[in-house]
């Protein structure tokens, strides 16, 4: 009978020490699993956040583009009023029967520009340096005709 019950307490301590593996596995396991989840979701937080960082960085690009861009349609519209009121303070119509050599350069060196400008354009040229004469917007023989143009 002694026997017999050491063989119970010995079958009961090798079950509960099967046990106690058996929870400390699991533990173990829920444990690991939750690490994982743990880094896991870390890196998708830091990938969260380069995925800001780069979608910050890009609003802030175009912010300053939209910016440069107002200030340059800001500033040729400017430029389109000076022009508009210069020309309607001539009568074009008049200086064209009394110098019709002189309108007629204009319009040929105008168009040759506005032409070259489209050639360039076509062939990947950069548009703000082929809009933007050297010398202020007219060429010195422009602003100053030849003596023989004038009556």
């Amino acid at each position: 009978m002694f026997s017999q019950l050491k063989l119970y307490l010995y079958g009961g301590l090798a079950l509960v020490v099967v046990a106690l593996a058996t929870t400390s596995y699991i533990y173990k396991l829920k444990l690991d699993k939750s690490e994982v989840q743990r880094e896991v979701a870390t890196q998708q937080r830091d990938t969260m956040v380069q995925i800001n960082k780069q979608i910050i960085e890009g609003i802030e690009k175009d912010a300053l583009l939209k910016e440069k861009l107002y200030a340059e349609l800001k500033e040729a519209r400017e430029d389109a009023e000076k022009f508009r009121q210069k020309l309607s303070a001539h009568n074009l119509s008049e200086l064209a029967r009394n110098k019709p050599g002189l309108i007629t350069r204009f319009a040929r060196r105008a168009t040759e520009r506005v032409l070259s400008d489209i050639e360039a354009a076509a062939n990947g040229g950069d548009s703000q340096a082929m809009s933007e004469p050297s010398s202020g917007g007219h060429a010195p023989s422009e602003t100053t005709p030849p003596d023989s143009h004038h009556n």
